[in-house]
C-alpha cells in the first residue's frame, strides 16, 4: 500500500504542474466556446489517474514525472529529484536520515501512517457522497413521473440529473413552460454528453487525491466549465432569444452554493452570477476565433499529456563493458564514461553530439556489487548550433553546467558489466539499500559430516521456489538446486559469527523474493552481512532492514506435518500456489537423513555417497532388500518375491518379483506404510513380459527408481505412475 500511496503522490504533483498550465490557458479563452476549457481538464483528469504516459520532445511537464522514488523509504540517503535542484535540496534536507539503531526506517513509519490517513479519507468522501445521494432519493420517493424518464417533485428547489446507469431528470413542480422547455434542454445536453458519468468520476479522483489542494479548485473549475458550456450549447440549439428568460430560470432556481460531491447535476447550482453573466453576453464566436482556440487546446493538451524525453539509452541492446575495478563508485565512473563516449562519437546524429564532458560527483544510490545504481552531476560543451537537449535546457552551442543523471549498472560475470539503464530518477528502484561502510569477505563453505546432528533448534527453511531451495542451521546457510540435485553455494557462519540460534547472538535470516541475495543480521551488531548467491560474495555493512522479502508464502509446520512428531520437521513451510506445500524433515536428526519435501516429492539435500552403490539410501532415506521377511512372502503367496524397496520417510515398501501363475509377467506391489498406512496396497503389472523383475537402483527422488527384468530390460517405476519403459 505504501508503494500505491507514493504513485499516487508522484501522480498528484504531477498533475498540479498540468492544474496550473490548464488554469492559466483559460484565461486567453474567454472568448471561446467554453467546452473547449472543459475538454482541457480531462488531461488532468488523465495525469491524477495513469502514472506513465508517452514521451515527446514538445513535453511541457517539468523534468521528472516521479519526483519521489518508490523506494525512498529504504535508502540509506532518502532524496527526491523534481528536477528543480532548489527545491529538492530543501526537501531532501527535511527528509530524515535511517537510523542504525532503531528497527524501523522512520520515514518507513511516516509513509506507513500517511497511507493509512489516506485510505481513511478517501473511505470518508466516498461514504460521505453515497450517503448524501442515498438521503435525497429517499426525498425523491413521491416524485411523480411527467414524462418517460422525467419526474416532478413538489420539495425540489433546482432541476437536476440523478442517475449513473439510467439518468432521470427531476423538475420542481409547476414550472413555467418557456422556463420548463430551457431546463430540460440544459440536463438533456447534460445527459448526451455524459456529464453525469464524468462528475462522480471526477469527485472519486477529487476523494483519492484529497490532500492536494489544486485538485480541489480544479473539481470546482471543471463543474464551472461544464455548466458554462451547457449553457452555451442550449443558447446554441435555441437561438440567442431566449438569454433573458434562460437567465432568470438561472436566477429563480439558484441554490446558492456549491455542491462538492459527484452526483446529482444541479441546474442551479455553482457560481449563478458567472452562469448568468455568460449567458446574457453570448455571441456566437467567429470562425477563427474557435480554429485558433482548437489549435492551443490540441497542442497544450498534447504537451501537457506527454512526458519529456528521458536521458535514456537507444542501443537495441545494452551498453556493456568489462572492468577490473572492484569498487561500485569506480566502475560507476567507467559506466559513465563508457556512455558519455557514445554521445561524443560520429555514430551519434549531430543534433545530439557532444563536444566534452566533465564528472564532478558520483555516489552510489542503492545496490551492491550484483546491481546497484549510481547517481552523478557533470558539465558538458556543445559545439554545433542544431544541437537540441530539451531535458537539460540545452540548445545550440554552449557549456551545460551541473546536469544530473542516475545510471543502472549490472554485473553479468567475469569482470563485465552492462548498463541497463540512465535516466534522472527511480533508477535505484527495487534495488537493496546500499551502505558506504562495505567490506567485502571471502565466502568460506562449511564441513559437514551425514552423522552431524541438526541442534537442538532444527534448522530454518528460509525460501524455496520451482528452482532452489536456502536453508540455514548452526552448520551453515546452504542453497540446494532442485534441477541438478546438488548443493550450489554454501555459507560458513561460524567465521562471521551468525551460527547462533537463539539468545543475544540469534542470527536473523532474510532472502530477497528472486532467492539472489540472503541478509544475515546478529541481533546484537549494528552490522549485517550480505551473501550474494548469483556471485558467491559476502559483504559487511551497516544493518538496514530488508525491504520485499520472501515469506508471504509461510504457514505453521502444524498445518501441514503430524502433530506428534513436530521436532522432525522446520518450524515452518511454504504453500505454493499449485497447493503443493514445501519443508525440511529428517528421520533421525542427522543431515544423512535431511530432506526438503514438496508435495510427493522428497529431496536428499547431502549426498552422503558419490559412488554407484545400490543399497545406499536415496532422497528418500530409502534402501533396496534383497532378504525379504517372511511375513511379507506368506502373505503375498502368489507372488515369487526377488527383492524390495523400503522407505521409512516417504511411508512406502515396493515388492518386485513375478506372478507364480505366470513367470514372465513381472509385479510390483506397493504397500503403504507409516504416515501412508490409511492408503490401501496396490499391485501393478509391467506393460510387457520379460520375466521377473528386481529394484535396480535408487532414483534422485523419493517416488522414483529402476527396475531391470530377467532379460536385461528395464524400466523407471514411480510409485505413483507405474512403469515407464527406460530402453
Amino acid at each position: 500500500m505504501k508503494e500505491l500511496f507514493l504513485t499516487v503522490l508522484n501522480m498528484s504533483l504531477t498533475a498540479s504542474y498540468v492544474i496550473l498550465f490548464v488554469m492559466l490557458v483559460r484565461l486567453p479563452l474567454k472568448k471561446a466556446p467554453k467546452v473547449l476549457s472543459y475538454a482541457m481538464w480531462m488531461v488532468v483528469a488523465f495525469r491524477l489517474v495513469c502514472p506513465f504516459s508517452f514521451e515527446s520532445m514538445v513535453s511541457l511537464i517539468p523534468q521528472s514525472t516521479s519526483p519521489i522514488p518508490l523506494d525512498i523509504a529504504y535508502q540509506s540517503n532518502p532524496q527526491i529529484n523534481s528536477g528543480i535542484e532548489s527545491i529538492d535540496m530543501i526537501v531532501t534536507a527535511a527528509l530524515p536520515a535511517p537510523v542504525v539503531e532503531a528497527s524501523i526506517n522512520p520515514l518507513q513509519l511516516y509513509t506507513q501512517i500517511g497511507a493509512y490517513i489516506w485510505i481513511a479519507l478517501i473511505a470518508a468522501m466516498l461514504i460521505y457522497s453515497i450517503v448524501s445521494v442515498m438521503i435525497l432519493k429517499r426525498r425523491l420517493e413521491n416524485a411523480k413521473p411527467a414524462e418517460p424518464n422525467i419526474y416532478e417533485a413538489d420539495n425540489l428547489k433546482t432541476p437536476f440529473v440523478l442517475g449513473f446507469i439510467r439518468p432521470k431528470i427531476y423538475l420542481p413542480a409547476r414550472l413555467g413552460e418557456e422556463e420548463r422547455r430551457c431546463i430540460l434542454l440544459h440536463e438533456q445536453t447534460h445527459i448526451r454528453r455524459y456529464d453525469h458519468v464524468i462528475k462522480p468520476f471526477a469527485f472519486f479522483l477529487l476523494s483519492v487525491h484529497w490532500f492536494n489542494p489544486l485538485v480541489w479548485i480544479a473539481f470546482l473549475l471543471m463543474s464551472t466549465d461544464m455548466e458554462l458550456s451547457c449553457d452555451e450549447k442550449v443558447l446554441k440549439e435555441t437561438g440567442i432569444h431566449i438569454k433573458k428568460p434562460y437567465a432568470a430560470s438561472l436566477l429563480s432556481l439558484a441554490t446558492g452554493r456549491r455542491v462538492l460531491n459527484g452526483s446529482p447535476l444541479a441546474f442551479g447550482e455553482g457560481n449563478v452570477k458567472g452562469r448568468i453573466k455568460n449567458v446574457l453576453g453570448y455571441k456566437k464566436p467567429s470562425f477563427w476565433i474557435v480554429a485558433s482556440a482548437i489549435v492551443v487546446v490540441a497542442v497544450v493538451s498534447i504537451g501537457l499529456l506527454a512526458n519529456p524525453q528521458s536521458n535514456m539509452l537507444t542501443q537495441t541492446e545494452p551498453l556493456a563493458f568489462k572492468t577490473t575495478e572492484t569498487d561500485l563508485v569506480q566502475i560507476g565512473k567507467v559506466a559513465f564514461d563508457e556512455y558519455m563516449e557514445t554521445l561524443t562519437s560520429k555514430i551519434t546524429p549531430m543534433e545530439e553530439r557532444i563536444a566534452s564532458y566533465q564528472l564532478n560527483d558520483i555516489s552510489v544510490l542503492a545496490g551492491d556489487s550484483n546491481e546497484f545504481c549510481v547517481s552523478l552531476h557533470y558539465d558538458f560543451t556543445s559545439a554545433n548550433d542544431s544541437y537540441m537537449n530539451p531535458g537539460r535546457g540545452a540548445k545550440g552551442k554552449g557549456i551545460w553546467p551541473d546536469n544530473y543523471m542516475e545510471i543502472r549498472i549490472k554485473n553479468i560475470g567475469e569482470h563485465a558489466y552492462k548498463i541497463v539503464d540512465i535516466g534522472t530518477g527511480g533508477g535505484g528502484q527495487g534495488l537493496v539499500p546500499y551502505a558506504s561502510q562495505q567490506t567485502a569477505l571471502e565466502p568460506i563453505p562449511p564441513g559437514w559430516s551425514p552423522e552431524q546432528s541438526l541442534g537442538a533448534d532444527m534448522a530454518s527453511l528460509d525460501y524455496a521456489s520451482d528452482d532452489i531451495v536456502i536453508f540455514h542451521g548452526y552448520f551453515g546457510l546452504f542453497v540446494y538446486d532442485l534441477d541438478s540435485l546438488h548443493i550450489i553455494r554454501s555459507l560458513d557462519l561460524k567465521p562471521i559469527k551468525c551460527n547462533a540460534t537463539q539468545g543475544d547472538d540469534y542470527c536473523e535470516v532474510s532472502v530477497s523474493m528472486d532467492g539472489n541475495t540472503v541478509q544475515l543480521h546478529r541481533m546484537s551488531s549494528k552490522n549485517m552481512y550480505v551473501y550474494t548467491v548469483s556471485s558467491n560474495t559476502l559483504q559487511e555493512m551497516p544493518y538496514e532492514r530488508m525491504s520485499n522479502q520472501f515469506g508471504s508464502g509461510f504457514v505453521p509446520i502444524e498445518d501441514v506435518a503430524d502433530s506428534k512428531q513436530l521436532g522432525l520437521y522446520s518450524h515452518n513451510a511454504i504453500k505454493f500456489d499449485t497447493g503443493e506445500y514445501g519443508y525440511l524433515h529428517s528421520s533421525d536428526w542427522t543431515l544423512g537423513t535431511f530432506t526438503y519435501v514438496r508435495g510427493d516429492m522428497i529431496y536428499r539435500l547431502f549426498d552422503t555417497n558419490e559412488s554407484e552403490n545400490t543399497n545406499s539410501q536415496n532422497s528418500a532415506g530409502a534402501e533396496i532388500v534383497d532378504s525379504v521377511s517372511g511375513d511379507l512372502i506368506t502373505s503375498h503367496s502368489d507372488i515369487e518375491v526377488t527383492n524390495e524397496w523400503i522407505s521409512k520417510d516417504f511411508g512406502y515398501t515396493v515388492l518386485f518379483g513375478s506372478m507364480k501363475s505366470d513367470p514372465q509377467q513381472g509385479i510390483a506391489v506397493v504397500i503403504p506404510t507409516g504416515d501412508q498406512s490409511d492408503k490401501s496396497e496396490h499391485r501393478v503389472l509391467t506393460p510387457s513380459k520379460h520375466g521377473a523383475i528386481k529394484a535396480d537402483s535408487l532414483g534422485a527422488k523419493a517416488s522414483i527408481l529402476d527396475v531391470v527384468a530377467e532379460d536385461g530390460y528395464k524400466w523407471i517405476f514411480n510409485v505413483y505412475n507405474g512403469f515407464d519403459a527406460k530402453n
